[in-house]
């Protein structure tokens, strides 16, 4: 009976999602800079990736790389892929919400190390979407809460909170 529960309010949220989708059509791309703090206080960073979302493809992707502050960590290569479960108007075409779940790989090098992590993302955000000409510009901010493991070496549970900001131009 739990299961059919859980497979009923997944199967309701996932309709709900896209019901309410709610960002531009067409291509969006642009430019995201945050950080993240690790549950334990094991690592701070900051990161800076590229932002694309493709026409007919419902998931939000990202690129790039993040710095580690802590203990000599290095950098790691990043790539997120998020789709958005909730997304809708909250004042008028100009002010939008959206919550949805995601997919994180990362690869980083440091000081004699080497690490490879996954882990799952919701994120949670705002958006501003301002029409210019036939283009729309998008700024958001969001915070990310992640839970994951580190493959190598190998850390469960790993994780933490992020949030960013960014900017994309919808083509």
């Amino acid at each position: 009976m739990k299961k059919l529960l859980m497979v009923s309010m997944l199967a309701a949220v996932l309709a709900a999602g896209t019901a309410y989708a709610d960002h531009p059509e067409g291509i969006g791309i642009g430019v995201e800079f945050g950080g993240f703090t690790a549950w334990n206080g094991w690592g701070f960073g900051v990161n800076t990736l590229l932002s694309l979302k493709f026409p007919d493809l419902p998931v939000f992707w990202a690129v790039g790389a993040d710095i580690n502050f802590q203990n000599n960590s290095g950098f790691a290569f990043m790539i997120t892929g998020d789709y958005y479960l909730l997304d809708g108007p909250i004042v008028g075409d100009l002010l939008h919400w959206y919550m949805g779940a995601g997919l994180q790989l990362n690869l980083g090098f440091g000081v004699n190390t080497f690490t490879f992590g996954i882990s799952a993302r919701i994120p949670v955000g705002l958006s501003l979407q301002f029409p210019v000409s036939k283009l729309v510009l998008e700024i958001y901010f969001q915070v990310v809460p992640t839970i994951g493991t580190f493959i190598v070496p190998f850390k469960f549970p790993a994780g933490g909170i992020g949030g960013s900001f960014g900017f994309r131009v919808w083509l």
